[in-house]
């Protein structure tokens, strides 16, 4: 029954099972704005673009990254920027044909998989070509 009561707390008796959403946070409106749905990692570098006052996690609000102990130190999301520029600089990705069937499917986080292969698990399919490199 809903009584209108705003409430500011829930008790939660000691030994109940937690399972919170990152998905779902990670795409609070209220948190990070009107394009909270949409891929946008530029969102980050705008100023006052996710909300101030907002605190949940090391790096930018996101839950992705945890809190606590098993948070995500910054050195490890420096080495994840280093990773993926080397990825980047090195290789040339693509789409194939089975892009347009990528599904997310919920897992311990989302994962990739192709509509109609489920049980062939987690798939990414893209082309991947050694980056072309110009004269320097």
């Amino acid at each position: 029954m809903t009584t209108g009561e705003v409430l500011t707390e829930v008790p939660i008796p000691k030994g109940t099972r937690v399972v919170l959403s990152i998905p779902v946070y990670n795409r609070n409106k209220a948190i990070f704005g009107k394009d909270a749905h949409t891929f946008n990692p530029y969102r980050w570098l705008e100023p006052n673009h996710v909300t101030k006052g907002v605190s949940l996690g090391p790096y930018a609000n996101l839950a992705t990254f945890s809190a606590g102990i098993r948070a995500f130190s910054a050195i490890s999301v420096i080495e994840l920027q280093a990773f993926i520029v080397e990825l980047l600089s090195n290789f040339e990705f693509s789409k194939t044909p089975k892009i347009d069937k990528i599904r997310r499917e919920a897992a311990v986080a989302m994962v990739p998989t192709v509509e109609g292969e489920i049980e062939q698990g987690c798939q990414l399919p893209l082309r991947v070509a050694f980056a072309q490199k110009g004269e320097e």
